[in-house]
């Protein structure tokens, strides 16, 4: 593929992505602590949003009613 210039790139098996320092960085992978389940690791939605346009509080009260997760 490199050879025909198509754009290619190593595909990580799953210890390399929960290790992968861009993974690591972003805060990519979350785990959290399911009522059935047990402990889950799962992929964070890819786009990370600084603001909501709401305030401090507002997000506060969201979080505590358990809407929102707390940023990394």
């Amino acid at each position: 593929m490199e050879e025909a210039q198509v754009p290619c790139a190593r595909a990580n098996d799953f210890e390399e992505v929960i290790t992968d320092p861009r993974v690591v960085h972003r805060g990519s992978l979350v785990e959290y602590e399911h009522p059935v389940g047990g402990r889950v690791r799962q992929p964070r939605p890819a786009a990370i949003f600084a603001e909501l346009g709401h305030p401090w509080e507002e997000l506060a009260e969201l979080r505590r009613a358990g809407v929102l997760s707390q940023a990394r």
